[in-house]
């Protein structure tokens, strides 16, 4: 449904609003090392660049944090950097 909106930053916020919510439920379900979590919270860095918000760089927190959990360590410490 998404898609079919004007490209705004208002969109821009809930699409990142909608990926964070379902980040959060996908490594619950799915567990934090799972492909699914990667994609969503990959997606979720490259909105909050586009937001240029301190505030909703706090969103992708999940990327830096699962990393680890899949044995990539200097990965996760370098997106924890950002």
């Amino acid at each position: 449904m998404l898609s079919e909106l004007p490209d705004t930053l208002e969109r821009t916020r809930q699409e990142l609003n909608l990926l964070t919510d379902l980040g959060i439920s996908t490594k619950i379900t799915k567990g934090f090392a799972a492909d699914e979590v990667e994609q969503i919270y990959r997606r979720a860095k490259v909105l909050c660049a586009l937001l240029d918000d301190k505030l909703p760089r706090f969103a992708c927190c999940g990327v830096p944090r699962r990393l680890p959990v899949r044995g990539e360590v200097a990965a996760g410490y370098a997106s924890a950097q950002e």
